[in-house]
Protein backbone atom coordinates (compact mmCIF):
# COMPACT_ATOMS: atom_id res chain seq x y z
CA UNK A 1 0.00 0.00 0.00
CA UNK A 2 1.16 3.50 -1.05
CA UNK A 3 -0.12 6.58 1.02
CA UNK A 4 0.93 10.34 0.82
CA UNK A 5 0.59 14.20 -0.72
CA UNK A 6 2.81 15.79 -2.88
CA UNK A 7 6.84 15.45 -1.93
CA UNK A 8 6.53 12.00 -0.39
CA UNK A 9 4.91 8.92 -0.16
CA UNK A 10 5.21 6.07 2.27
CA UNK A 11 5.51 2.30 1.70
CA UNK A 12 4.06 -0.88 3.57
CA UNK A 13 5.95 -3.99 2.95
CA UNK A 14 8.40 -2.61 0.50
CA UNK A 15 11.04 -0.14 -1.25
CA UNK A 16 9.52 2.30 -3.28
CA UNK A 17 9.72 5.35 -5.10
CA UNK A 18 9.91 9.61 -4.91
CA UNK A 19 8.59 12.41 -6.82
CA UNK A 20 9.30 15.97 -6.85
CA UNK A 21 8.39 18.86 -8.63
CA UNK A 22 10.43 21.88 -10.82
CA UNK A 23 13.79 22.36 -10.36
CA UNK A 24 16.33 25.25 -9.37
CA UNK A 25 20.02 25.37 -9.78
CA UNK A 26 22.97 26.39 -7.83
CA UNK A 27 26.39 27.11 -8.35
CA UNK A 28 27.72 23.97 -9.40
CA UNK A 29 29.21 21.99 -6.37
CA UNK A 30 30.39 18.01 -7.15
CA UNK A 31 30.04 14.75 -4.75
CA UNK A 32 33.50 14.96 -4.03
CA UNK A 33 32.56 18.42 -2.37
CA UNK A 34 30.25 16.54 0.10
CA UNK A 35 31.13 16.03 3.72
CA UNK A 36 32.00 13.12 5.22
CA UNK A 37 29.22 13.27 8.04
CA UNK A 38 25.56 14.94 7.76
CA UNK A 39 23.33 14.78 10.96
CA UNK A 40 19.65 13.53 11.23
CA UNK A 41 18.10 15.42 13.48
CA UNK A 42 14.26 14.29 14.85
CA UNK A 43 12.46 17.53 15.72
CA UNK A 44 9.74 17.52 18.16
CA UNK A 45 7.05 19.88 16.49
CA UNK A 46 4.13 20.79 19.36
CA UNK A 47 3.50 24.38 18.16
CA UNK A 48 0.30 25.00 16.11
CA UNK A 49 1.09 25.95 12.86
CA UNK A 50 4.08 24.08 12.53
CA UNK A 51 2.75 20.32 13.76
CA UNK A 52 0.79 18.20 12.08
CA UNK A 53 -3.65 17.92 12.40
CA UNK A 54 -6.13 16.58 10.56
CA UNK A 55 -8.43 17.54 8.33
CA UNK A 56 -11.84 16.46 6.85
CA UNK A 57 -13.70 18.20 4.09
CA UNK A 58 -17.26 18.19 3.67
CA UNK A 59 -18.56 20.10 0.21
CA UNK A 60 -22.25 21.30 1.56
CA UNK A 61 -21.94 23.10 -2.09
CA UNK A 62 -24.37 22.45 -5.63
CA UNK A 63 -21.05 22.31 -7.13
CA UNK A 64 -17.91 20.32 -7.62
CA UNK A 65 -15.86 21.13 -5.53
CA UNK A 66 -11.77 21.30 -4.44
CA UNK A 67 -10.65 22.09 -1.10
CA UNK A 68 -6.80 23.91 -0.08
CA UNK A 69 -6.32 24.11 3.52
CA UNK A 70 -2.35 24.42 4.21
CA UNK A 71 -0.62 21.61 2.88
CA UNK A 72 -4.10 19.64 2.56
CA UNK A 73 -5.80 19.02 -0.54
CA UNK A 74 -8.99 17.45 -1.72
CA UNK A 75 -9.57 17.67 -5.00
CA UNK A 76 -12.71 17.99 -7.36
CA UNK A 77 -15.50 16.13 -4.71
CA UNK A 78 -19.23 15.54 -5.80
CA UNK A 79 -21.66 17.96 -4.22
CA UNK A 80 -22.61 16.28 -0.78
CA UNK A 81 -19.77 14.13 -0.40
CA UNK A 82 -16.73 13.77 1.97
CA UNK A 83 -13.36 12.99 1.98
CA UNK A 84 -10.54 12.87 4.29
CA UNK A 85 -8.62 13.00 6.61
CA UNK A 86 -5.81 14.26 5.36
CA UNK A 87 -2.84 16.19 7.45
CA UNK A 88 -2.19 19.69 7.40
CA UNK A 89 -0.13 22.22 9.37
CA UNK A 90 -1.28 26.62 9.63
CA UNK A 91 -1.37 28.95 12.32
CA UNK A 92 -3.88 31.15 9.99
CA UNK A 93 -6.27 28.94 8.56
CA UNK A 94 -8.82 31.36 6.82
CA UNK A 95 -5.39 32.53 4.99
CA UNK A 96 -4.58 29.39 4.30
CA UNK A 97 -7.80 28.18 2.63
CA UNK A 98 -9.13 28.49 -0.85
CA UNK A 99 -11.63 26.75 -2.53
CA UNK A 100 -12.31 26.02 -6.19
CA UNK A 101 -15.56 25.66 -8.03
CA UNK A 102 -15.55 23.35 -10.74
CA UNK A 103 -17.13 23.04 -14.53
CA UNK A 104 -16.13 22.40 -18.17
CA UNK A 105 -14.41 25.40 -18.53
CA UNK A 106 -11.97 24.48 -15.53
CA UNK A 107 -11.51 25.39 -12.27
CA UNK A 108 -11.75 29.28 -10.75
CA UNK A 109 -10.40 29.17 -6.99
CA UNK A 110 -11.94 31.07 -4.69
CA UNK A 111 -10.73 32.97 -0.85
CA UNK A 112 -13.44 31.96 1.07
CA UNK A 113 -16.39 34.86 1.78
CA UNK A 114 -16.69 34.08 5.48
CA UNK A 115 -14.89 31.73 7.67
CA UNK A 116 -15.40 30.48 11.25
CA UNK A 117 -13.33 28.53 13.47
CA UNK A 118 -9.97 28.54 14.80
CA UNK A 119 -7.01 30.47 12.61
CA UNK A 120 -4.70 27.61 14.97
CA UNK A 121 -4.74 23.93 13.56
CA UNK A 122 -3.27 22.32 16.67
CA UNK A 123 -1.39 19.18 16.67
CA UNK A 124 -2.40 16.12 17.02
CA UNK A 125 -6.31 17.07 16.84
CA UNK A 126 -8.99 16.38 13.69
CA UNK A 127 -10.99 19.14 12.42
CA UNK A 128 -13.72 19.08 9.52
CA UNK A 129 -14.27 21.82 7.23
CA UNK A 130 -17.74 22.54 5.88
CA UNK A 131 -18.32 24.76 2.81
CA UNK A 132 -21.38 26.11 1.48
CA UNK A 133 -22.31 28.50 -1.46
CA UNK A 134 -24.53 31.87 -0.64
CA UNK A 135 -25.94 33.88 -2.89
CA UNK A 136 -24.40 37.38 -3.62
CA UNK A 137 -21.95 36.44 -0.73
CA UNK A 138 -19.94 33.77 -1.80
CA UNK A 139 -17.99 30.91 -0.51
CA UNK A 140 -18.51 30.16 3.21
CA UNK A 141 -16.57 28.09 5.53
CA UNK A 142 -16.87 26.65 8.86
CA UNK A 143 -13.97 24.67 10.76
CA UNK A 144 -15.21 22.36 14.13
CA UNK A 145 -13.30 20.22 16.29
CA UNK A 146 -14.03 16.48 15.35
CA UNK A 147 -12.95 13.02 17.61
CA UNK A 148 -9.66 11.73 16.09
CA UNK A 149 -7.59 8.52 16.87
CA UNK A 150 -3.75 9.45 17.78
CA UNK A 151 -1.38 9.63 15.61
CA UNK A 152 2.17 10.32 14.56
CA UNK A 153 3.56 11.96 11.32
CA UNK A 154 6.88 13.05 9.85
CA UNK A 155 7.90 15.42 7.63
CA UNK A 156 11.40 16.29 6.13
CA UNK A 157 13.65 19.28 5.49
CA UNK A 158 16.92 19.38 4.29
CA UNK A 159 19.69 22.09 4.55
CA UNK A 160 22.59 21.49 1.91
CA UNK A 161 25.84 23.71 2.56
CA UNK A 162 26.86 23.78 -1.19
CA UNK A 163 24.49 24.41 -3.92
CA UNK A 164 24.42 21.97 -6.67
CA UNK A 165 23.80 22.03 -10.38
CA UNK A 166 21.78 18.80 -10.33
CA UNK A 167 18.45 18.37 -11.16
CA UNK A 168 17.65 15.79 -8.98
CA UNK A 169 15.90 16.59 -5.77
CA UNK A 170 17.27 15.77 -2.32
CA UNK A 171 15.98 12.63 -1.08
CA UNK A 172 15.04 11.69 2.63
CA UNK A 173 13.84 7.73 3.17
CA UNK A 174 12.91 6.81 6.85
CA UNK A 175 12.73 2.93 8.10
CA UNK A 176 9.97 2.53 10.38
CA UNK A 177 7.69 -0.13 11.75
CA UNK A 178 10.55 -2.63 12.37
CA UNK A 179 9.12 -6.28 10.78
CA UNK A 180 6.59 -4.57 8.76
CA UNK A 181 9.39 -2.98 6.73
CA UNK A 182 8.06 0.27 6.49
CA UNK A 183 9.61 3.25 4.28
CA UNK A 184 8.66 6.81 4.35
CA UNK A 185 10.20 9.00 1.48
CA UNK A 186 10.54 12.91 0.55
CA UNK A 187 11.81 14.39 -2.26
CA UNK A 188 13.15 18.44 -1.36
CA UNK A 189 14.76 20.80 -4.42
CA UNK A 190 15.18 23.47 -0.70
CA UNK A 191 15.03 23.46 2.38
CA UNK A 192 11.48 24.16 2.54
CA UNK A 193 9.84 21.23 4.92
CA UNK A 194 7.96 19.09 2.78
CA UNK A 195 4.49 17.94 3.46
CA UNK A 196 3.59 15.54 6.47
CA UNK A 197 3.27 11.75 6.01
CA UNK A 198 1.58 9.53 8.37
CA UNK A 199 3.41 7.27 10.25
CA UNK A 200 1.36 5.59 12.85
CA UNK A 201 -1.01 5.91 16.21
CA UNK A 202 2.17 5.41 18.73
CA UNK A 203 5.68 6.05 18.76
CA UNK A 204 8.17 4.69 16.53
CA UNK A 205 12.08 3.27 16.19
CA UNK A 206 13.49 4.45 12.75
CA UNK A 207 16.75 4.71 10.61
CA UNK A 208 17.09 7.65 8.26
CA UNK A 209 19.21 7.67 5.03
CA UNK A 210 19.75 10.73 2.83
CA UNK A 211 20.53 11.07 -1.29
CA UNK A 212 22.26 14.23 -1.34
CA UNK A 213 21.35 16.48 -4.91
CA UNK A 214 25.19 15.77 -6.16
CA UNK A 215 24.46 12.21 -5.75
CA UNK A 216 26.12 11.39 -2.35
CA UNK A 217 24.59 9.20 -0.34
CA UNK A 218 24.36 8.80 3.62
CA UNK A 219 23.06 6.26 5.83
CA UNK A 220 23.05 5.31 9.66
CA UNK A 221 23.41 2.28 11.11
CA UNK A 222 22.35 3.16 14.10
CA UNK A 223 17.97 3.37 15.38
CA UNK A 224 16.31 6.62 17.33
CA UNK A 225 13.81 5.80 19.74
CA UNK A 226 10.81 8.04 19.29
CA UNK A 227 8.06 9.12 21.58
CA UNK A 228 4.30 9.41 20.32
CA UNK A 229 4.52 13.15 19.84
CA UNK A 230 1.79 14.06 16.73
CA UNK A 231 4.50 15.39 14.71
CA UNK A 232 8.28 15.65 13.72
CA UNK A 233 10.41 17.32 11.22
CA UNK A 234 13.64 15.10 10.36
CA UNK A 235 16.10 17.69 9.75
CA UNK A 236 19.40 17.00 7.66
CA UNK A 237 22.19 19.28 7.92
CA UNK A 238 26.13 19.36 8.91
CA UNK A 239 25.12 20.29 12.63
CA UNK A 240 22.53 18.52 15.35
CA UNK A 241 19.66 21.03 15.45
CA UNK A 242 19.58 22.33 19.10
CA UNK A 243 17.09 20.43 21.69
CA UNK A 244 16.19 17.93 19.00
CA UNK A 245 14.60 14.97 20.48
CA UNK A 246 16.88 12.18 19.03
CA UNK A 247 19.81 12.64 16.64
CA UNK A 248 21.65 10.14 13.68
CA UNK A 249 25.20 10.70 12.44
CA UNK A 250 24.30 9.68 8.76
CA UNK A 251 27.67 8.49 7.37
CA UNK A 252 29.00 8.70 3.64
CA UNK A 253 28.60 5.48 1.54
Amino acid sequence: MVTGGAGGMVVVGGAGGASGGASSRGTGATATDDPEVMVASFVAETEAGRGPALVTFHNDTEFTQSLWVGQAAFVELLPGTVAGPELAASAAVEVDTTTGKHSSFGCVVYHLAEYTGPQLLEPGKHYSMSVKYVANLGFVGTLTGAPADPFVAVRAEVHESKPSNSVRPSQVALEFGGARGSVARWSTYDDTPTNYLHIGPTGFSGKVSFTARTGSHYQTSSTAELAATPGYTIVIAEQPVKGATATLTLERQ
